[in-house]
């Protein structure tokens, strides 16, 4: 038994560490796009963005909207502020 959840907790393991190399890659990219608002003197505040990838993840069926965005907000607090950083 204790060998299937220590297998159990390895797959965790990889897949946790495959979501922060995903979550490296997004704020990259995130920041990419702070740079281009900077230059453009366009708001890093994009509340009809968040919406959208909201909507769209909930819509995958797998966790509801609020589940959704109790997850995200972080990811897009972390993203504005190192946005505006730049």
């Amino acid at each position: 038994m204790s060998e299937l959840i220590q297998d159990l907790r390895s797959q965790i393991d990889k897949i946790d560490d495959e979501i922060l190399s995903l979550l490296k890659l997004r704020v990259q990219i995130a920041c990419k796009i702070g740079k281009i608002k900077n230059q453009t003197q366009k708001e890093i505040l994009d509340l009809q963005r968040e919406k959208e990838i909201l909507n769209r993840l909930s819509q995958k069926g797998f966790l509801n909207y609020d589940k959704i965005q109790s997850i995200y907000q972080s990811i897009f607090d972390l993203t504005k502020e190192l946005q505006e950083e730049d």
